[in-house]
This record gives C-alpha cells, sequence and structure tokens, in this order.
C-alpha cells in the first residue's frame, strides 16, 4: 500500500469524532454522514481480509457495525495515545465473530463460507488476531517513525530489514558500530513501548455486535 492512503487511513479527525458525541446537535448528521463515508471502506476492506467473501454478508455486517457505532460513538472518548483505528478494527473483528458464530450452525449460503472455518472457528480467530497484530505494528512503526530522526530511522530500517551489516550502516552514515546498536536497541524499545499503548488495557467501550 502506498505511504501516501497509509497516512490517511492512519490519521484520526479528532473533531469528527467528537460531533458524533451529541445526536441531538444539528451538524450530527453531517458528521455521520463525513464519518460513513471515510470508514466504511476501510471496514469492508477489513471484513472481506477476514475471509468473508460473500458482498451481502460484507454488506450485513457493515450494516450491523454501523448501527452499534452510532451508539458507541456518543460515550466514546478519544485518546491521543492511542489508536482510533486500532478500536475499529478490534468493533470490525468482534462483528465477523459474531457473524462466523451465527452461522457455524446453519448451512445458510454454504457454498460462500470457508466450511473449514465453520467446523474450526479457532483457525479464523488466529488469522484475524493475526491481522490486528499487522495493523498494530504498521501503526506503531509509524509513530516512532515520526517521532525519531531520519537518520536514525534510515539506520534502524537497514539493520532490521535489509541485509546490510552493522558495519556497512556505520560507514554509509559515518558513525561508530557501536552506535548503530545503540539506535537500533532505542527504537525497538520505542517500538515495544509504542505497542503496548495500542493494545494496554480494554479498548474503550468496543461494541459487541
Amino acid at each position: 500500500m502506498a505511504k501516501n492512503t497509509k497516512s490517511q487511513q492512519g490519521s484520526t479527525n479528532v473533531s469528527l469524532l467528537r460531533g458524533l458525541r451529541d445526536p441531538k446537535a444539528a451538524d450530527f448528521d453531517q458528521y455521520w454522514e463525513r464519518f460513513v463515508e471515510l470508514y466504511t471502506p476501510l471496514i469492508f476492506h477489513w471484513i472481506s481480509s477476514m475471509g468473508v467473501s460473500h458482498r451481502p454478508d460484507v454488506e450485513d455486517i457493515t450494516q450491523r457495525l454501523m448501527c452499534k457505532l452510532v451508539l458507541a460513538m456518543q460515550e466514546f472518548s478519544y485518546d491521543p495515545k492511542r489508536s482510533f483505528r486500532a478500536w475499529l478494527h478490534v468493533a470490525t473483528r468482534n462483528a465477523v465473530y459474531r457473524f462466523w458464530e451465527e452461522n457455524r450452525h446453519h448451512r445458510l449460503r454454504a457454498e460462500n463460507f470457508d466450511l473449514d472455518r465453520l467446523v474450526k472457528p479457532e483457525d479464523l480467530i488466529e488469522r484475524l488476531e493475526d491481522e490486528f497484530d499487522r495493523e498494530i505494528e504498521v501503526i506503531a512503526r509509524e509513530r516512532v517513525r515520526e517521532t525519531s530522526s531520519e537518520r536514525d530511522w534510515e539506520v534502524f530500517r537497514l539493520l532490521v530489514e535489509t541485509t546490510a551489516s552493522p558495519n556497512e550502516v556505520a560507514a554509509q552514515f559515518g558513525i561508530t558500530v557501536e552506535h548503530t546498536y545503540k539506535i537500533k536497541s532505542r527504537l525497538i524499545r520505542k517500538l515495544k513501548l509504542e505497542i503496548e499503548r495500542l493494545t494496554g488495557g480494554d479498548p474503550p467501550s468496543s461494541p459487541s455486535p
């Protein structure tokens, strides 16, 4: 995915979230329409990537989730230290869990389901958790990159994502090998802390469709 697209998806419109807290406000409908416009494509993508391939089912899950969200957002309190997108992913994952649980006992549109997942929902759960972990890591890495110097991030990236040796990286940036290790260690700690910050504790009032 292109960097700009990822950045746009990862960003959060704080005024939009605040505008959804009062359904009696004159501009509530405008805020809700904007929310639907921004996040429906993302929710569609997530649901489809979680093994729901039949479009009417994707639409049904999305619609039910939106009905939950319009109520949940009235109690939602935005915390800039955490990720709204991660919270929304949890809500979407809960909706898909419920969908598979409801349909594992029925033969509704069975030709469109992965029967192994219906028999073994733990396989789906593992897949969803892996998908969520990847989303969290993307967000955490972006936040660490934004709070690190360009040089330090590039040193870190070369050491963890390429086959470049510490000696080669040190020579490229005119620093000592020991310094490259310190940079790598420091950014790994920052990344772990950011992941803990994003996932630590219970998500704020995540709806359970």
